[in-house]
């Protein structure tokens, strides 16, 4: 009968060996740990600085090439509510309701169904000129429609308007 090789649980990197009768000739004992040669050159051989050189080397170019990436901010042109002059005496508030009707100052101009907002462009067109460089402050409710609020902010700009500002 030949020799069968038993290997024993894993991690303990020990195997026994046994012939059909369960005898164990020609094998070492199963309960003694194996030895490594004294001339293994395998072992700690402690902190080894190269290796981090080269990560620290890899951080530094990758960093290096993302910095050349970066997008420029501050492109947008915007006018903060707040701060000194920007909000004159008494600014238009131009409220949009959720249902799109549109109203300045508490004055109703438009309806859901006033599509082209022909009332609120009448009026804007009656505006003296001195009244142009007055703030508008755009008041959308949560729930208004987008299309309302492009539709509002271009007959602004249509109607020469500069100073719009968002609450």
């Amino acid at each position: 009968m030949g020799m069968k090789i038993l290997f024993l649980p894993p991690g303990n990197g020990r195997f026994i060996c046994a012939d059909g009768n369960g005898n164990y000739p020609a094998c070492r004992n199963p309960h003694t740990p194996m030895t490594t040669s004294q001339n293994s050159s395998d072992g700690d051989h402690g902190f080894q600085i190269a290796p981090m050189v080269d990560v620290v080397f890899v951080l530094l170019l990758f960093f290096m090439a993302l910095a050349g990436l970066r997008q420029q901010e501050g492109y947008l042109k915007a006018s903060i509510p707040g701060g000194e002059g920007i909000i004159g005496d008494f600014p238009f508030i131009l409220d949009i309701s959720a249902k799109g009707e549109v109203s300045v100052n508490g004055t109703q101009y438009a309806t859901k169904s006033d599509r082209e907002l022909t009332e609120l462009a009448a009026w804007l067109q009656n505006l003296p000129d001195s009244e142009r460089t007055t703030n508008f402050i755009i008041r959308p409710n949560s729930e208004t429609p987008h299309e309302r609020f492009i539709q509002v902010l271009s007959l602004l700009k249509k109607s020469g308007f500069q100073h719009i500002t968002f609450a």
